[in-house]
């Protein structure tokens, strides 16, 4: 391989994604917005977060997808913004919502991998069916797979 080609690999791979955000896929962006609003209606209602710091494959969401979740009310950073399962910036309690892995089955279904966590030692994870229906995503079956 020539020295310019991998300048060249090198250069292409450090695209956003790569420098700390994932750039989504019209579908993959979808799925990750109904699990993500599915997980914050469901995931600790007991308890009132002062924010939710999102995750898509260890890296923020894209800035447009946590503008439509944060449009809906509710408190939404990346992850990359916590510390201590607090808010940097307010010192508030917050909550993990982690999507790991999206698996589409066709182009109308797909099993999710994503975690709600609390605490260190606070946190489950799930697997989620969602099913589109009415060109809408919609989580139709959670499964715990683990808790910590």
């Amino acid at each position: 391989m020539t020295k310019l080609t991998l300048l060249a690999l090198i250069f292409f791979s450090l695209t956003p994604a790569t420098l700390g955000q994932v750039r989504n896929e019209p579908a993959e962006f979808d799925i990750l917005e109904s699990v993500f609003r599915y997980q914050i209606a469901r995931c600790y209602r007991d308890r009132t977060p002062g924010m939710y710091f999102l995750s898509y494959l260890g890296q923020d969401p894209s800035d447009e997808l946590i503008a439509r979740l944060a449009s809906g009310g509710f408190l939404i950073k990346g992850r990359s913004q916590m510390s201590q399962f607090k808010d940097r910036n307010t010192g508030k309690w917050s909550i993990i919502l982690a999507v790991s892995d999206i698996e589409l089955r066709s182009d109308r279904r797909a099993d999710v991998r994503a975690s709600c966590i609390a605490a260190w030692l606070d946190g489950r994870t799930y697997t989620y069916r969602v099913v589109r229906s009415n060109r809408r995503w919609i989580v139709t079956r959670s499964k715990v797979v683990g808790f910590s």
